[in-house]
């Protein structure tokens, strides 16, 4: 949610707040404790960990046990695709 607020001299006016986005499906790895997101310093953008959709357990979480991390994509990149 966002909430707009002013202030006004020494009044401080809050706005009808207002849903940015929908939390469904984002739940913490494991079921709880960790964070789920985290925010931009810039506080512009949202980085969420979100379940991967797939088979399931009994208790309905990801049997994924697996994750592919790539790491200087961006060389790859330029010897795929050399620059003129």
């Amino acid at each position: 949610m966002s909430v707009t607020v002013e202030t006004k001299g020494a009044a401080f006016v809050t706005h009808a707040p207002e849903l940015l986005f929908s939390l469904i499906g984002i739940r913490a790895p494991g079921g709880g404790g960790l964070p789920t997101y985290h925010v931009a310093p810039d506080g512009e953008r949202f980085l969420f960990v979100k379940m991967a959709a797939g088979p399931t357990d009994v208790q309905g979480g990801s049997t994924l046990s697996r994750i592919i991390v790539v790491q200087n994509w961006l060389e790859e990149l330029k010897q795929r695709v050399p620059v003129k």
